[in-house]
């Protein structure tokens, strides 16, 4: 996604994982229904067949911008729309499901990275407080160039 400094955000990546929480929350029977290998086809090809909507395909109608079409005004400083990412999402539930049964092999659960470890534990303090330190980094980056 295309970062826009000083500009709103429409449809950033936490409307779309919302989105995509709720759409699989409503749709996920569905999907559990579907035999296992068609899961990970479906998810390659959607996202490829989709890829090319990242930045938006123009449309004259407004309101499409969560799903991938944009009107040439349309701007966001972060943008997520659903598609291509809706498959990227449903590809990483049906991979949770194979991880919860546990049908990866015996050093995929038996490895451990101490610092991933510790970031998984701290997400919530990591997630608030990486955006500001990183725009003051850029503000003092800016600043030196000066």
């Amino acid at each position: 996604a295309t970062v826009l400094i000083g500009e709103d955000i429409w449809f950033g990546i936490l409307h779309f994982m919302a989105s995509a929480m709720l759409f699989y929350a409503l749709t996920g029977k569905l999907w559990e229904k579907l035999p296992a290998f068609v899961i990970p086809i479906l998810s390659v090809a959607g996202t490829v067949l989709t890829a090319p909507l990242v930045n938006g395909v123009p449309t004259e109608t407004p309101g499409l911008f969560m799903f991938g079409f944009c009107t040439p005004e349309f701007r966001s400083a972060d943008y997520f729309p659903l598609l291509p990412w809706i498959f990227v999402f449903l590809f990483g539930t049906w991979l949770g499901r194979y991880i919860k049964e546990r049908r990866f092999p015996a050093w995929f659960y038996e490895t451990k990275v101490p610092f991933l470890a510790a970031a998984g534990r701290h997400t919530l303090i990591i997630f608030l407080l990486h955006q500001p330190i990183l725009y003051g980094i850029v503000q003092l980056i800016l600043l030196l160039k000066r």
